[in-house]
């Protein structure tokens, strides 16, 4: 008579395996499932003597790409509120196999987040925008309090924390059943097309992030089941 969950996450197969199986016993916690490597030990998906959990990635619009006008005399600075700004610049070491080989890699952000491609001929640069940029721990920070959730409502308190875009489902020993498609999400200024990148000059600004209450969520549906 219990609730049955079945979950999938579609992420193929790869060696290194991207995720492993890991059990978490003591402290108050009796859980097992599936962990991400260096993001843990935290159970991403799984179950414990309440209920279990799985997840698949929300894929909602969450980050805007943002252009970037350049200066023609330092391509290192573009025009933000007015004004020319650096660029941030650092340098990166990435090592082959066994560190036998290695090249420098140049890395940029705006203050919106990291620039993935910059052109000096057009003087344009890229740059990405999520409402997470430096705070790309907070989906962590929910999933290491799924695997010590007693019912429900602690679950969902959980859920609240995770900011990038994500689906969870819960199911519980007490026969419930519950769906939420987490994440803040950038309210985009009047005008703005959301199928066309914004501007990265401060003309095209947010207005504001969701709160998790905005989020659609589903609880103990009539028809009994939920799917993803």
């Amino acid at each position: 008579g219990n609730a049955l969950e079945l979950g999938g996450p579609q992420m193929g197969y790869s060696v290194p395996q991207i995720v492993y199986e890991i059990g978490l016993h003591g402290a108050g916690i009796n859980a097992q499932g599936m962990a991400i490597p260096g993001a843990g030990p935290f159970i991403l998906i799984g179950v414990n003597d309440y209920g279990a959990w799985t997840s698949t990635t929300g894929v909602s619009d969450v980050i805007d790409t943002r252009i970037l006008t350049l200066n023609s005399e330092n391509p290192l600075q573009y025009w933000y509120n007015g004004t020319w700004v650096n660029l941030e610049v650092r340098n990166e070491i990435i090592y082959g196999l066994k560190k036998q080989t290695s090249h420098n890699f140049t890395c940029y952000r705006s203050v919106y987040g990291p620039v993935v491609s910059i052109n000096t001929t057009t003087l344009t640069a890229i740059t990405l925008h999520a409402p997470f940029y430096k705070n790309e721990i907070a989906a962590e920070q929910g999933w290491q309090l799924f695997q010590q959730a007693t019912n429900l409502e602690e679950f969902e308190e959980a859920v609240h924390l995770v900011w990038p875009s994500h689906n969870f489902y819960w199911a519980d020993r007490q026969g419930n059943i519950a769906y939420w498609h987490a994440g803040r999400f950038p309210v985009k200024p009047e005008g703005a097309d959301p199928r066309l990148p914004l501007a990265g000059n401060g003309t095209q600004e947010w207005v504001r992030v969701t709160d998790p209450s905005e989020m659609p969520k589903c609880v103990n549906p009539e028809q009994g089941w939920l799917a993803n």
